[in-house]
C-alpha cells in the first residue's frame, strides 16, 4: 500500500548545470506521477509514465527522485522502473544507488585533478577551500 504525502515534498528549481532540463514541477504533476506509479503492478519505463501522465520525461525523473523514499522506494533495473515491493527489494535498490554515488564521486575527484594539471586558471578563487 502506498500513501500519497503532499506535506514533505518539495517544488524544486534548479536550471541544471546546462539549463537543459526541467527540475521544477507543479503540485498536480508531482499527485499525477506519484498517483500512477503508486498504482502501478509490474515495472514501467519512464517514457511510459510520462505517456500515461501527460507529464514530460525529465519532470518524470524529477517527481520520482523527490517521492523516492518519501512516498515509496523506486526500484531501477535498466530501462525499467517500478516500486519495491520488500525491505530486501529496497535494500537492493539502495545498494545500487549507494554504488552509483560512489561512481559519481570517483568520477568529480577524477576531473577535478585532471582539470587541476592540464587546465589554465583564469581567475583566481576568492577564498581558498577548508
Amino acid at each position: 500500500m502506498v500513501v500519497l504525502v503532499m506535506a514533505r515534498t518539495r517544488y524544486a528549481r534548479w536550471a541544471g548545470g546546462t539549463g537543459s532540463g526541467s527540475r521544477e514541477y507543479t503540485p498536480g504533476e508531482y499527485q499525477r506521477v506519484v498517483s500512477f506509479m503508486a498504482n502501478l503492478a509490474g515495472s514501467t519505463t519512464y517514457e511510459q509514465v510520462a505517456q500515461a501522465t501527460g507529464v514530460g520525461g525529465r519532470t518524470v525523473r524529477a517527481v520520482l527522485s523527490a517521492a523516492d523514499g518519501v512516498v515509496f522506494v523506486l526500484s531501477i533495473e535498466g530501462d525499467g522502473v517500478s516500486l519495491a515491493t520488500s525491505q530486501d527489494e529496497a535494500e537492493h535498490a539502495t545498494r545500487r544507488l549507494h554504488s552509483q554515488a560512489r561512481a559519481m564521486v570517483e568520477r568529480a575527484e577524477r576531473r577535478e585533478a585532471w582539470a587541476a594539471q592540464h587546465l589554465p586558471r583564469w581567475q583566481q578563487r576568492m577564498f581558498d577551500e577548508a
